[in-house]
């Protein structure tokens, strides 16, 4: 996932992300040392409810793990991408809200360039 958020705004000069990064040391350094010194992204620390939904409000489109935003970003009208092999949530991808893009890079970076 973070290759392919490497490369998208390496691919596309527009484009800006904030990554609110989990506290977990494992996934820090693993997020760090692919994404900690690209330009465009912005690595910050986990955000409570209101920053999360003030941050999808005036996002372009939200690409994330967390279930519980599978629920929350189309609520606010924005497109989602989930990243994961599958969902608990199938009725939002049924209601086509969702799209579930996988863990792959080249499918993360296909579908989210789309």
């Amino acid at each position: 996932m973070c290759r392919a958020v490497k490369k998208l705004v390496q691919d596309f000069n527009d484009v800006h992300i904030i990554y609110p990064v989990y506290l977990n040391p494992a996934v820090r350094e693993t997020v760090n040392s692919i994404l900690g010194e690209t330009k465009r992204v912005y690595l910050i620390d986990p955000v409570d409810v209101q920053d999360m939904h003030n941050l999808m409000v005036r996002c372009y489109m939200v690409m994330t793990d967390s279930g519980g935003l599978q629920e929350e970003a189309p609520a606010v009208g924005k497109p989602m991408l989930v990243l994961r092999t599958e969902t608990e949530r199938p009725e939002a991808i049924e209601a086509g809200t969702v799209k579930l893009a996988g863990i792959i890079e080249d499918d993360v970076y296909n579908m989210a360039q789309r």
